[in-house]
Order: structure tokens, then C-alpha cells, then sequence
């Protein structure tokens, strides 16, 4: 049994975002442990590395993504202060920890932190991974109704059905080498689930992405591919407003919540 756990930001208003895709590398076999947990050498550089791009912001970015098994633990509460102070997202996948899980984070400009576990093992993970039970979806953030998986959970079509009419932004951290698979699949997902996929993956692998339905349905040749990156470090800004989705936000049957909670819990079966 798996849950959307729905998290109520209480920005009811929704504008444009500009964010930031951060495809920077993952450490290399030599730079793990046998428990998939990130050496010193390697963890202090990304740390400098992260931070770097953090404090090198446009004022205009309010969200910023970083690929899965990306971010060392040990630096989340200097990305936590770093996003109160510039009143930005963030997004990563971190490193494994000592139950063997494979997790992600969003920060919210608060300077909370949400985590959530990989809930499907695939051939590149620990051969003991621990999955995770819950995704984390979030409302009223300002910019749309969203929800975070971590790589090889995109594929499962029973999670994106789930998914599907009840969130505007997808975000996928990943570190996958098989790039055109992913690149298609959001390219076909962005149109039936009727909303922007962002991906962001290793710098190694390249072919992070923005995808959203955002040309006229009979166009024959419609354009889904928003952004594509391509192998090597780089960081690329981008501004999208789901206001623009073809289908009115109004009439879409998305996550609620009852009167004066806080979140909610869906489950269903795999």
C-alpha cells in the first residue's frame, strides 16, 4: 500500500515560477560506501557545490532542483537557512542513510524540511534498499499543486494514474543513464496527465527536462519538450505559469483538503 500524503502550503494564490535545474554530477562508485553513503572528500565538495549555486541565485528563481543521490545529509541546514533567507524551494534526492533508504527532500522558504523514500528498487540502488510507503504532494504553493518522486518510481503507471488530474508540476530527481526513455515517457505523460514534468539528472547522464502540454491539441507536430539538457554540468533558469495548461485549472479534480487540517492521506495499492 502506498499513500499520497498532501501537504497544504497556504499560498492560495497561483503566478508564474522561475526555477533553476541544476544538473550537477553524483558521486562515482569510488566516492560511495558500501552502504551508498557519500565519502568525506566527495561530501564536502558537493556541499561547497551546492551552496555555491544556492548563493549565486537570480532574485527572480523560486524553486531549485537537484538530481536524485545528489545532496549530502550534512548540509540540509545550510540549504534550510539559505531558503528562508532567498524565499525559495528546493528539491534534491540525498544520500542514502543508514537504513539503506534512497530519499528526497523539499524545502519550502519556511525553512522546513519534508522527506520522502524511493519506493521502487531498481538495478542502480543498494541491493538491500529500504522502500519508502508515501509521496509527498504539496497545495497551495503559489505556482500549483505538485508532487516529487524519485527516479525508477516514474515508472510505475499505477503511481502517475494516481497522480493523474490532481497535481500541475511533476518533478522527477533521478540518476539515470537511460535518458530517452524518461524523455519519452514525459513527453506522452505531460499531455494525458495534463501537466508540466520537470526532470533533473545527473550531469554524467545529461537529459534533464522540462515537458508541458502547452501547444493546441490537433497540432499534429505539438512540441512537449520544453527545455532539454544535455550532457555535463549546467544549471538553466526557466519560468512556466500552469495558468497556461490548456485545461482550466478550475475545472480539474485535484487534491483538497477538509476544513482546518493540514494534510491528507490517499492510499492505494501497487
Amino acid at each position: 500500500m502506498v499513500q499520497l500524503v498532501v501537504n497544504d502550503l497556504e499560498e492560495k494564490s497561483i503566478g508564474p515560477c522561475e526555477i533553476a535545474l541544476c544538473q550537477i554530477p553524483c558521486p562515482s562508485k569510488f566516492e560511495v560506501t558500501e552502504e551508498y553513503q557519500f565519502t568525506e572528500d566527495f561530501a564536502q565538495g558537493q556541499e561547497q557545490k551546492i551552496l555555491n549555486y544556492l548563493n549565486s541565485l537570480k532574485e527572480s528563481i523560486k524553486l531549485v532542483v537537484f538530481p536524485e543521490f545528489s545532496i549530502p545529509e550534512q548540509t540540509l541546514s545550510e540549504i534550510k537557512s539559505v531558503a528562508k533567507e532567498k524565499k525559495i524551494y528546493v528539491i534534491g534526492g540525498l544520500n542514502y542513510d543508514y537504513r539503506l533508504r534512497n530519499r528526497c527532500i523539499v524545502v519550502t522558504p519556511m525553512g522546513k524540511c519534508y522527506k520522502s523514500t524511493k519506493l521502487t528498487q531498481s538495478k542502480y540502488d543498494h541491493p538491500k534498499m529500504r522502500c519508502g510507503e508515501y509521496i509527498n504532494c504539496f497545495i497551495n504553493t503559489g505556482f500549483g499543486d505538485v508532487a516529487v518522486l524519485i527516479c525508477y518510481d516514474y515508472s510505475s503507471q499505477d503511481i502517475i494514474q494516481e497522480l493523474n488530474g490532481k497535481i500541475d508540476i511533476l518533478f522527477v530527481v533521478t540518476n539515470n543513464p537511460d535518458v530517452e526513455t524518461f524523455s519519452q515517457k514525459a513527453t506522452s505523460d505531460c499531455w494525458t496527465s495534463y501537466c508540466f514534468i520537470v526532470i533533473c539528472n545527473n550531469a554524467e547522464h545529461g537529459g534533464s527536462g522540462i515537458y508541458g502540454p502547452l501547444q493546441v491539441r490537433r497540432e499534429k507536430n505539438r512540441k512537449k519538450g520544453i527545455l532539454k539538457v544535455q550532457k555535463g554540468e549546467i544549471c538553466e533558469n526557466f519560468e512556466f505559469d500552469v495558468s497556461k495548461l490548456s485545461r482550466p485549472l478550475k475545472e480539474k479534480t485535484g487534491l483538497t483538503l477538509e476544513c482546518g487540517s493540514k494534510f491528507m492521506v490517499v492510499s492505494y495499492k501497487l
